[in-house]
């Protein structure tokens, strides 16, 4: 019948590297309906995800979890098939795939000295700088800051003190502009 809402669903059987993933036991699971072993948040989510992959035949979704009493905090990529009338889930845990990629986004963003965004960081962002200020019809002014003589401190004094100074001009600058203004290292001696 048309009319029939499917209003929870049945746990039928899993692995107990997929109940830990949930923060319970295999045997806490099987068996049960979503709606009597997970938080009604939870119970929503897992209901729309399951619904989705009956009405299309496969869902897959990445999502960011917080600790709670039934599971852990953490990213977890999740696939439902559809076959026949039943769903088949499958779920990872990736939250060290996405702490490293977090680690690298940041690595590719950041000056190693300085600690400030760089010139790729400043190729991503201005763009998109750029177009709010013009949907907000506001202003942007961008400043080229290059250090005269740099060349002369590594001669003189070495490296490490042409990198001690570049820290404190970048540190200087941070301690002059605005919270909502930001400051890169473009590279060498420029910021």
């Amino acid at each position: 019948d048309s009319r029939k809402k499917i209003v929870d669903f049945r746990i039928e059987d899993c692995n107990e590297r997929g109940a830990r993933l949930t923060g319970k036991t295999r045997s806490n699971l099987t068996g049960k309906l979503i709606s009597t072993v997970f938080s009604r948040a939870d119970e929503i989510f897992l209901s729309r995800f399951l619904h989705q992959s009956l009405k299309d035949g496969f869902c897959e979704h990445t999502f960011q979890s917080t600790k709670t009493r039934e599971h852990k905090d953490g990213w977890f990529y999740a696939r439902a098939v559809r076959s026949s009338d039943r769903i088949a889930v499958t779920a990872r845990d990736i939250t060290q795939l996405k702490a490293q990629e977090a680690k690298l986004e940041r690595m590719a963003n950041t000056d190693a000295l300085t600690l400030l965004p760089n010139r790729h960081w400043l190729n991503v962002h201005l763009p998109q700088a750029l177009e709010q200020a013009r949907q907000q019809r506001s202003k942007l002014a961008l400043l080229f800051i290059d250090l005269d003589n740099f060349k002369k401190i590594n001669d003189s004094q070495g490296h490490k003190a042409g990198d001690d100074v570049l820290v404190a001009v970048a540190n200087f600058l941070q301690g002059i502009v605005r919270e909502s203004d930001q400051v890169i290292r473009l590279g060498g001696d420029e910021f």
